[in-house]
């Protein structure tokens, strides 16, 4: 039967889960296929961080211990995982206006792996950029990010110089620079 609309939830999933999972359906050519069926994703940390401020920890474990008095039985299984994520959002009272302000669409996760990929490329070319001063890493780093390696920096300047760079540098995608 079919399942439309589906929100996939997991603890600390943009950093792990989240991305496993698209960088697989990727590979096997389903992204499209389970975009039509999964409208969104939330990683429960940040609402649980936003929340309940000030803790010292906020693994699933931890959690699940500081608010329901227990330890987790059978952690990092998923079943279990479920089960404790469940009891935790219940018992912190995280309602779904909650969730919402933390939700993403899947292909938000699929873009920041494309763009973490075209960085990586990229970043090694800018290194003397960064040793010689020229630009601090944060600003090669979205530099690489955006496609740009010093090959590409090195042309535009040979055709346009410093206002070719500036142009470029300044250009906006998507209303950023």
């Amino acid at each position: 039967h079919n399942l439309l609309n589906v929100v996939l939830m997991a603890h600390n999933g943009r950093k792990f889960d989240f991305p496993v999972l698209m960088s697989s359906l990727d590979q096997t050519g389903m992204v499209d296929s389970f975009c039509s069926h999964v409208v969104g994703f939330v990683d429960s940390l940040p609402v649980l961080q936003k929340l309940l401020p000030g803790r010292n920890a906020y693994s699933l474990g931890n959690l699940f211990k500081d608010l329901l008095n227990e330890d987790i039985t059978n952690a990092h299984d998923a079943e279990a995982d479920v089960f404790a994520l469940s009891s935790i959002l219940t018992t912190a009272g995280v309602g779904l206006s909650a969730l919402k302000l933390f939700s993403m669409h899947p292909m938000d996760v699929t873009k920041n792996l494309i763009y973490t990929s075209t960085k990586h490329t990229n970043l090694p070319s800018l290194h003397p950029l960064i040793s010689s001063g020229v630009c601090t890493m944060y600003t090669a780093e979205n530099i690489a990010g955006s496609g740009l390696a010093l090959c590409h920096l090195k042309k535009i300047f040979d055709r346009a110089c410093e206002d070719g760079l500036r142009a470029t540098f300044c250009a906006k995608v998507d209303g950023k620079p």
